[in-house]
């Protein structure tokens, strides 16, 4: 709806419907702030088209909020933008590791967080906490928030907003051990995988996402010290598909790169990540999956993944090129 209403070549009517659409979908604070998220990584391509679309909507009397947004922090969103696209690949230990970063940082806000953050100096080092919260399980996560955050904030503002994500992340942890220890003795008394699982699932129902990536990951490293690696990716799998059933994407996405990142020879995780780059388009990663499953012995799951990404590309059926 926003790429329609944005759209100088589209019909003025249909961008006008597609303008009063988004404004009722923004009504809902988790829907505008998801667009937000997307919309604040990016911006728009030139200050003309950013006058073009001030003028239209101003004439149409139907500019949304998040539009309206848009235009008011366009030049903090080249800002973030710029910052981000001048850190190094090698900050980010590959460029798979700055797309995977990247998508973490949009998904979860991090942009649009910056972005406020410049238009108001005092939610700066309540962003940045939130940024090292978002961005903890990427590589040198923390050198890439300061080279990011560097030309926005002074080193004050820098060690304030460390502090904050440090004891942020002790008060989680005492919150985690009270909650699972207080009913149920995990180390003492071992439970079964499955209940633990099922409380994890419990948390995303209940939609405490914190709460049940912080058991999620209590989960692994109990059963990373006491067993094989392959049946904490398994356990990851399992509950990526519990998120995806729930409407997570980010969760989903998340536990099935952690579960790869754990047992990289697991042919089953790559499956599972092949099927999950597959539902949100990701081609080339969905097709680099399904190979590698092939690799280490999951030939069917493997081949049937690749056809279904050469028939959603529209190259299975081509045929051989004439002569």
């Amino acid at each position: 709806m926003l790429q329609i209403a944005l759209d100088q070549g589209e019909d003025r009517d249909a961008r006008v419907r597609a303008a009063t659409f988004l404004t009722e979908l923004s009504r809902d604070p988790s829907v505008k702030e998801s667009i937000e998220n997307t919309v604040f990584a990016i911006g728009l391509p030139d200050n003309g088209q950013l006058e073009e679309i001030e003028a239209f909507f101003s004439s149409e009397g139907c500019i949304p909020d998040v539009v309206q947004n848009l235009i008011m922090l366009h030049e903090q969103i080249i800002s973030v933008r710029k910052a981000w696209e001048e850190i190094p690949d090698d900050v980010f230990q590959g460029n798979a590791n700055r797309c995977r970063a990247e998508r973490a940082a949009i998904l979860l806000g991090s942009f649009r967080d910056l972005v406020i953050a410049i238009k108001e100096p005092e939610k700066a080092s309540i962003a940045i906490a939130n940024c090292y919260f978002n961005l903890k399980n990427q590589a040198n996560s923390r050198e890439i928030i300061r080279r990011w955050t560097e030309r926005f904030v002074d080193r004050k503002t820098l060690k304030k907003a460390k502090k904050t994500h440090d004891k942020r992340e002790e008060a989680l942890d005492d919150r985690v051990k009270d909650d699972v220890y207080s009913y149920r003795p995990v180390h003492s008394v071992i439970l079964s995988v499955d209940t633990q699982k099922s409380a994890i699932v419990q948390q995303l129902e209940r939609g405490n996402h914190v709460r049940a990536r912080a058991f999620a990951e209590q989960l692994v490293k109990w059963q990373l010290g006491n067993g094989k690696p392959v049946f904490a990716a398994k356990s990851l799998c399992s509950l990526a598909q519990e998120a995806r059933r729930l409407g997570n994407p980010i969760l989903q996405l998340e536990w099935v790169e952690r579960a790869i990142q754990i047992a990289p020879e697991d042919a089953w995780a790559h499956g599972q990540a092949g099927d999950v780059y597959f539902s949100q388009y990701r081609f080339n990663d969905a097709d680099r999956e399904y190979k590698a499953a092939i690799s280490w012995g999951s030939v069917r799951r493997g081949k049937n993944g690749i056809a279904k990404v050469l028939a959603a590309t529209g190259v299975l059926g081509r045929g051989p090129k004439p002569k």
